[in-house]
């Protein structure tokens, strides 16, 4: 397997990842032990996905069949199963950790609707502005991820900004591939729009798949002749899912959620299996006309692999005459933003930002 370069993140990213690796492992076994999943077979669908990325880094390719690293499809949903059990159950903790650790929390409002068919999850903070909103896609991979997982995330924006956050809980793959994630997402945005919420009062935006979704929803929305929202926070989106930047594999050995622990190659045989089309146009936004996108916001790790899909964002709407900002941090993991418990200083900054483009944005 690829070893860590645990050297290269900051001092409070190494404790997270130590601790994070530690929980997981954790969790997937509690799991595979309540649920009677055979811990042997998980075992071995994950050295599967260890060996394939290690010939990643060391072929610099993402051809599955040529790193051995092609998984049955029974196989991948059963390790979703388990990998997204553990994913969320951790998140849930860190929540009530972080509920129960900001006394500014507690006076926040914190509730489950309907949107048409979708669960949406609305934090309100006391004071909140009226009318003025966060539309929050949630991250995880197209697979897993929940609202309850982004409520510290969320909550603090929310503090921060006195904005209501809207934040829409979507099907997830391999159970339900594309494009069922952006028709939840599109339905829950328009059921906000119909609830009187208005276009110009409205930012949406969300960490990693989150990131992607919401890029597929400006996109949506502007084929369909749609007002689009006021602008978009992106955090660490994937955008050209074919990776055709080989730099990428540099950054393997200094990304703990993607690179080293396997995640994306299963990411990429979930994709695969489910017979998306994740490189083309309908799926990768690289390919979208960004021409008239609103405002956005871009923030990324340097150590991260989707580093890269963060510059060529950049400079696609800078060619579309987009107005982007991107944001950057070194010894930073994946979507670190949301790793709000802690109040991690990088974590604080990053939030800070978010919060100064939804002011400037939405004019706060």
């Amino acid at each position: 397997m690829v070893e860590l370069a645990l050297d290269k993140l900051t001092a409070d990213m190494q404790e997270y990842v130590k601790l994070d690796n530690k929980r997981m492992l954790r969790l997937c076994i509690k799991y595979c032990i309540l649920k009677r999943v055979s811990l042997s077979r998980f075992k071995k669908i994950f050295e599967t996905f260890l060996a394939a990325s290690e010939k990643v880094y060391n072929l610099h390719t993402l051809d599955l069949d040529a790193v051995n690293g092609t998984v049955p499809p029974e196989d991948i949903a059963a390790f979703a199963k388990v990998f997204r059990n553990a994913f969320n159950a951790g998140g849930a903790q860190e929540t009530k950790l972080y509920l129960k650790a900001t006394a500014a929390a507690k006076a926040v409002k914190y509730e489950k609707v309907m949107a048409k068919n979708v669960p949406v999850f609305t934090i309100t903070p006391p004071g909140a502005i009226e009318g003025k909103e966060l539309f929050h896609i949630h991250g995880g991979g197209w697979m897993s991820g929940t609202p309850e997982m982004s409520r510290a995330f969320c909550t603090e924006i929310a503090l921060m900004t006195k904005l209501r956050v809207v934040s829409v809980e979507y099907r997830l793959f391999p159970e339900q591939p594309h494009p069922a994630q952006i028709e939840d997402v599109a339905m829950a945005y328009d059921w906000l729009l119909e609830s009187g919420s208005k276009p110009e009062n409205i930012v949406i935006g969300g960490e990693s798949a989150g990131g992607h979704l919401s890029l597929l929803l400006l996109n949506r929305l502007k084929i369909n002749g749609n007002p689009l929202p006021a602008g978009a926070i992106l955090l660490s989106p994937p955008i050209e899912l074919s990776f055709p930047n080989s730099q990428l594999f540099d950054n393997i050995p200094t990304d703990p959620v993607l690179g080293t622990n396997g995640a994306g190659v299963f990411l990429l045989n979930m994709l695969r299996g489910s017979k998306v089309d994740y490189t083309g146009p309908e799926f990768s936004p690289v390919h979208f006309d960004m021409t008239g996108f609103p405002p956005l916001l871009v923030q990324a790790s340097t150590c991260e692999m989707l580093y890269f899909d963060a510059l060529t964002l950049r400079d696609k709407a800078e060619a579309a005459g987009v107005d982007l900002t991107l944001q950057t941090w070194d010894g930073v993991v994946h979507a670190f933003q949301v790793l709000t418990r802690k109040h991690y200083k990088d974590v604080k900054d990053a939030n800070t930002k978010i919060a100064e483009f939804l002011g400037k944005t939405l004019s706060l």
